[in-house]
């Protein structure tokens, strides 16, 4: 993976961090149910979700996280059809960023899960922003990254980036570090606006993939040396970023270090990522790893209540809930016989997709073709892959859907999907 790549995934699931929260609030849901006992269960907490209603069919329930030492929540909804003497097929499903389990047990997705006689049970995933195990070690550990190693937690840290800036002409020409400095990377434009008053250097900064312009800190001009840093709160976290450079006439050679959350240490809090290690929460344990085991557990504790017919596991998600799909799916192959994934923010490698070959895990992919948060280019890799390694797969597009709507809108294909493929 090329490093400019990697600079650019990481500034996408910035942008993601900033933005689901406002296009979850855009979604029209129900009025989330009444608190539940255990961890999380208020409305509103990080680990509870309780702010997206669930069908009043679906049970909130919670069980012991051995791991975490906490209570957490699932979502469980049994169909009317399920005996105690057949084997019933199961759907497990994951939320998006922000989200929580009660969203994914929506009444559209209860009302289909009650005509096929599905057993639906949607886990916390530990908290709303834990990414299911699907980004081990940051954006260090990505898989296909170099150096990376899938699986395995790499402390935190930030992300070097080199870039130039060209001044931008205007009727007052300006010399020095003073003036309008414009930064491209691929289809992104940054600007700098720059003032110089002796050793001291002030000014704003903007991206257009994110919004706002910021106020830049702790700027300095040594000889052709600069520096300066800014702040941007991403995911209730503080996220800084720090620039040096030198300057030479009408350029500037710009190295860019983007810290893992607060501080800059990676383990201060949630980080950029929300839930990425190394990081996690403030008590320093691994959000990400406690994310992919929580799904298990629920998986555990409902094979053990209930008889699921083995040959008719399912597993979907959505957004974040998606890239935790591709991931725990091809992790576990032997588990799912269909795979759904809506609008997937996997930033990952889709070399993961290996497992797949031979193991008759059909995957069925979809997006709205208005998601402007999760675009094309993020699943077209997967897509691509897929069809290179001659998987069974199903690609679509929903005309006018956004990233939002596609969690509804997506049910009835996937369940469509899910119907006709069972394990051999």
């Amino acid at each position: 993976m090329k490093f400019q790549y990697r600079t650019k995934i990481t500034i996408a699931v910035a942008v993601l961090c900033l933005t689901v929260g406002f296009v979850l609030t855009q979604f029209v849901i129900a009025q989330a149910p009444a608190p539940q006992n255990g961890r999380g269960a208020m409305p509103g907490q990080q680990r509870g979700g309780g702010m997206f209603g669930a069908d009043p069919r679906a049970k909130t329930l919670t069980y012991h996280f051995k791991e975490a030492d906490e209570d957490m929540q699932y979502c469980l909804f049994i169909s009317s059809k399920v005996k105690k003497d057949k084997k019933s097929p199961l759907i497990v499903t994951l939320h998006g960023m922000g989200a929580g389990p009660t969203i994914m047990v929506s009444k559209a997705a209860v009302d289909l899960a009650e005509e096929g006689g599905y057993i639906l049970v949607s886990p916390m995933g530990y908290n709303t922003n834990g990414w299911y195990g699907s980004m081990p070690g940051g954006m260090a550990g990505m898989r296909g990254a170099p150096g990376a190693r899938s699986g395995a937690p790499t402390p935190g840290g930030g992300l070097n980036a080199e870039l130039t800036a060209n001044r931008e002409k205007t009727d007052k020409p300006s010399t020095g570090a003073a003036g309008k400095w414009l930064i491209k990377d691929n289809n992104n434009e940054m600007k700098l606006e720059l003032k110089a008053e002796g050793s001291k250097l002030t000014g704003t900064y903007e991206n257009s993939q994110t919004p706002g312009a910021v106020e830049l800190k702790d700027g300095k001009i040594e000889g052709d040396k600069v520096s300066f840093n800014y702040v941007r709160q991403v995911n209730g976290q503080d996220m800084k970023v720090s620039w040096t450079g030198t300057l030479s006439g009408d350029e500037m050679k710009l190295k860019r270090e983007i810290a893992g959350g607060a501080g800059g240490d990676g383990r201060s809090g949630p980080g950029m990522m929300g839930g990425m290690p190394g990081g996690g929460d403030s008590s320093g344990k691994d959000t990400n790893a406690l994310s992919e085991k929580d799904v298990m557990n629920v998986l555990d504790i409902v094979l053990k209540e209930y008889k699921i017919d083995e040959k008719r596991m399912y597993l979907m998600g959505h957004s974040m809930g998606g890239a935790g799909t591709l991931h725990l799916g091809t992790k576990y192959p032997d588990k799912w016989a269909a795979l759904a994934a809506a609008a997937p923010a996997a930033f990952t490698s889709p070399d993961v997709l290996k497992s797949l070959v031979g193991k008759g895990v059909p995957v069925l992919i979809m997006r709205g073709d208005q998601d402007t948060l999760i675009g094309a280019n993020v699943t077209q890799p997967w897509v691509d892959k897929l069809k290179e390694l001659n998987i069974f797969y199903e690609y679509k597009e929903v005309p006018g859907v956004e990233h939002g709507g596609i969690i509804n809108a997506c049910l009835p294909a996937v369940y469509e999907f899910f119907a006709k493929h069972s394990k051999k």
